[in-house]
C-alpha cells in the first residue's frame, strides 16, 4: 500500500482533538505528498493524494494550506479536467470553512487554479467545435466533452461564488491575479447566458451582483474602467439570458433566474444611479428595438419597484412576446 494511502486510512480512525496526533499527521502528510516528486506521473498516486488532502481538510483545516502550496503545482501539472474539478472542490471546502481568515493563501492559489481551468476549458471547447457536438443546441444531447466542460464550468463558478460570498473577492482582483480577472469575468458572462442549466445561470448572476457591489467605483488601479464594463458588458446579459431558446417560463428555475437578474440590475442602479438610467433609456433598450415609451416604463419600474415587483414586471413582458 502506498504511503499516501496509509496516512489517509490511518487518519480516518483518529480523533481530531489530539494535538499530538495533529502534529504527527501534519508531518506524515508532508512526507506522503513528497511521493509525487518521484511518482507524480502515476494516476494512482494522484488519486491517493487527492483522497488524503480531502480527508485532511477536517483535521488540519487552514494548516493544510502550506501543503497545498507544494502539492498543487504537481497535481495541476498532470490533472485532467475531472481531477481539476476535485482540486477546485478541495480549495472550495477550505474557503467555505475559513472564509476571509485564509485571504492570503487563497489569493496565491487562485492563479494556478484559474490558469488550469481556462486551459482545460479552451481544450474542451476546441474539441467540441471540431466535433458534431458543435451543432447541438444547449438543450440537445450532450457529448462527453460537453458534459466535462459543463462540470468544469459549474465547479469554477462555484469557486467564484464562494470567494465573493466569503469576503474574498479581492483574491480575484489582486494585482498578482490580474491576468486571470478578465477571463474569469468572461466565463461568468458567457455562463450566465448560454444554458441549459438555469440554476447555474442564476449562480452567475449572484456572483456578478456581488462583484458589482464590491468593485464598482473602486479606486483600485486594477479595476479602472470597471464601471464602463458594467454598463457595456454586465448589464446586457440581463436581457440576453431570457432571450435564449432554452429559456422557458415553464421551467421551475426560470423565476429565480429572473429575480437574480432583477437584483443585479438593482445593484447596478445603487452604484451608478442616473448613469445607468440614461444608458438604459437612451442606449441599451433602443438598441434592442424597444420604443421610447417602453424604455421609460422599464426605467420607472427599475427605480421605483422592489426587486420582486420588478421581476414580475420583466416576467409579464416576456409573456407578452
Amino acid at each position: 500500500m502506498s504511503a499516501i494511502a496509509v496516512v489517509s486510512k490511518g487518519f480516518a480512525a483518529l480523533s481530531p482533538e489530539s494535538a499530538l496526533l495533529r502534529e504527527s499527521f501534519k508531518r506524515s502528510t508532508q512526507v506522503a505528498l513528497q511521493a509525487m516528486a518521484a511518482f507524480g506521473d502515476a494516476p494512482e498516486v494522484h488519486s491517493k493524494a487527492l483522497m488524503l488532502l480531502h480527508r485532511m481538510v477536517e483535521t488540519l483545516g487552514e494548516e493544510l494550506l502550506p501543503h497545498l502550496d507544494g502539492a498543487l503545482p504537481r497535481l495541476l501539472a498532470r490533472a485532467d479536467a475531472k481531477e481539476l474539478v476535485e482540486l477546485v472542490t478541495l480549495v472550495n471546502q477550505l474557503i467555505l470553512r475559513f472564509k476571509s481568515q485564509i485571504a492570503v493563501p487563497t489569493t496565491a492559489l487562485f492563479a494556478p487554479l484559474a490558469a488550469a481551468a481556462f486551459r482545460h476549458l479552451h481544450a474542451l471547447e476546441a474539441a467540441i467545435a471540431a466535433s458534431s457536438s458543435a451543432s447541438v443546441g444547449a438543450a440537445g444531447p450532450a457529448s462527453d466533452d460537453v458534459r466535462e466542460r459543463r462540470a468544469l464550468l459549474r465547479c469554477f463558478c462555484t469557486l467564484l461564488h464562494s470567494l465573493v460570498h466569503s469576503d474574498l473577492a479581492q483574491a480575484i482582483s489582486a494585482p498578482q491575479n490580474s491576468a486571470h480577472m478578465a477571463p474569469s469575468l468572461r466565463v461568468l458572462l458567457t455562463t450566465a447566458v448560454e444554458g441549459p442549466d438555469l440554476s447555474l445561470q442564476r449562480m452567475c448572476f449572484s456572483i456578478l451582483q456581488k462583484i458589482v457591489e464590491a468593485w464598482t467605483g473602486s479606486p483600485q488601479p486594477e479595476l479602472s474602467g470597471f464601471d464602463a464594463f458594467v454598463l457595456g458588458e454586465v448589464l446586457p446579459v440581463c436581457f440576453a439570458a431570457p432571450a435564449q431558446p432554452h429559456f422557458s417560463l415553464k421551467d421551475a428555475a426560470a423565476l429565480p433566474l429572473l429575480e437574480a437578474s432583477a437584483a443585479l440590475q438593482k445593484a447596478i442602479l445603487a452604484k451608478l444611479g442616473t448613469q445607468l438610467v440614461s444608458h438604459l433609456r437612451d442606449v441599451l433598450l433602443p438598441s434592442l428595438g424597444c420604443s421610447a415609451e417602453f424604455a421609460a416604463e422599464y426605467v420607472r419600474h427599475l427605480c421605483e419597484a422592489d426587486a420582486r415587483v420588478f421581476r414580475d414586471f420583466i416576467r409579464t413582458q416576456l409573456v407578452r412576446k
